[in-house]
């Protein structure tokens, strides 16, 4: 209680600096991958041949639409784990699914067209 104005005072311990920037990252690049990909997906069941759903470029489609799918809710529920890591390996796990999420998206577009 406050001794002034009898008010009830909650204290709490908490960072100041939470340093979130990877976590971000990594959310950010995995909402990415699976948008993108279910997005393209979308389209691709609107304009795309049948035959096109054998072609690489739809198993890349698949395959980055079904890792960021799981990641994404793992990673989620995992938070607490993610930030008690060295920084170094958030940041490497970070850049590595950024740059899985922009090679999937690259093999997408660049083979769309077969």
């Amino acid at each position: 209680m406050c001794p002034e104005c009898g008010d009830a005072l909650r204290l709490q311990v908490g960072l100041v600096d939470p340093k979130l920037g990877a976590f971000i990252l990594l959310l950010v690049s995995l909402c990415l991958g699976f948008g993108g990909s279910s997005l393209m997906g979308l389209i691709a069941l609107k304009e795309a041949p049948g035959s096109w759903w054998e072609s690489a470029s739809a198993i890349a489609l698949i395959v980055q639409w079904l890792w960021t799918g799981i990641a994404l809710p793992v990673v989620i529920a995992m938070k607490r784990a993610f930030r008690r890591m060295e920084v170094h390996v958030q940041w490497l796990l970070s850049g590595g699914a950024l740059s899985l999420v922009l090679i999937g998206s690259v093999l997408v577009v660049a083979f769309f067209d077969e």
